[in-house]
């Protein structure tokens, strides 16, 4: 300790050196990582390595290291609203720029982003800690929109969302990815959709409007034609996924996705399953009876897929992959 003291300047203030010890090192998390290339950006210590910011701007982002990092700085307008729209979607706010904020704007009006080829569906941004980084999504329709899990609670995405007719019904697909949801409920006044089995005190899914009970497929509250919930247990006991038949949009929540390496198949987390992986499996098998072209996952990264018989071949060598063919 008395070492310690001699290497830092007297502070201003009449703490104790162990909590300014602490502040230091608080600080020091919050510098640039050295595997950061020089430039505007910059991702600091605290990365959690989610890998949001790699799938939303690749060509800027990359994992080095255990950790996500600068491998590129970007150049064009385009680029740098990009590189914000990551920063904005960092659940830790591990992103940092140093540069003209005059680009951030940009990227705040670009969320909810629309998912390419599927109409009518967003992806929130603004990814929260409290779900591990997980996604969040937004169904925009007539009927009333659904979002899908919870982002991050932000009066600007508030504000934007509000612009697209605000949110009806709040869908959450296990325990783990509900963030901020009783924020975004009593926001909009929105009915939380889950299975029961995933409620608890602790969350406040508890005080969800609407519980599933059973082992489903249920229709949507409302008798909703266009969506279907499917129950798929694994991951959790109750966990479930939403489909969106008219854009052909399976929200996968954290019962899919596709993978980092090798790029493009369709996998499951077997280091983060809570119940049981033979279940798991059970239940990618039962989705070889829906119609989908798009995997919007919670963890994981999203993406399109060309046809059904490739959706069926990437299920096919799913279960190939783990043994259960």
């Amino acid at each position: 300790m008395e070492v310690f003291s001699r290497l830092i300047p007297k502070p201003k203030t009449d703490l104790p050196v162990s909590c300014v010890r602490a502040t230091l090192e608080k600080n020091s998390v919050r510098e640039a990582r050295p595997e950061n290339v020089d430039g505007e950006f910059y991702v600091d210590h605290t990365c959690i390595d989610c890998d949001t910011c790699r799938w939303i701007a690749p060509e800027f982002y990359g994992r080095v290291g255990s950790q996500s990092a600068m491998t590129a700085q970007p150049q064009s307008q385009e680029d740098r609203i990009l590189s914000f729209q990551a920063l904005l979607s960092c659940p830790t706010h591990s992103i940092h720029s140093h540069g003209d904020k005059g680009d951030l704007k940009a990227a705040v009006q670009r969320y909810p982003e629309p998912v390419k080829s599927a109409e009518g569906v967003y992806y929130c941004g603004y990814n929260s800690e409290k779900s591990y980084g997980g996604s969040a999504w937004l169904i925009v329709r007539k009927e009333g929109n659904v979002m899908i899990d919870s982002p991050r609670f932000d009066p600007k995405l508030v504000k934007r969302i509000k612009d697209l007719g605000g949110v009806q019904y709040i869908f959450l697909t296990h325990r783990d990815d509900v963030a901020d949801h009783a924020l975004w409920a009593k926001e909009f006044g929105a009915q939380r959709v889950i299975h029961a089995s995933e409620c608890n005190s602790q969350q406040g899914t508890d005080k969800c409007e609407i519980k599933l009970e059973g082992k489903g497929p249920w229709e949507f509250p409302g008798n909703a034609e266009d969506l279907k919930i499917i129950h798929t247990p694994g991951h959790t006991f109750g966990h479930c996924v939403l489909l969106h038949k008219p854009s052909k949009a399976l929200f996968s929540g954290d019962h899919l996705a596709f993978s980092r390496e090798p790029p493009g198949q369709l996998r499951i987390f077997k280091d983060y399953n809570w119940y049981s992986v033979p279940e798991q499996i059970e239940s990618v098998r039962k989705l070889l009876h829906y119609d989908f072209l798009h995997v919007l996952p919670g963890h994981g990264r999203p993406r399109s897929i060309k046809d059904a018989a490739h959706r069926l071949q990437l299920i096919h060598d799913l279960l190939e992959h783990e043994g259960a063919l």
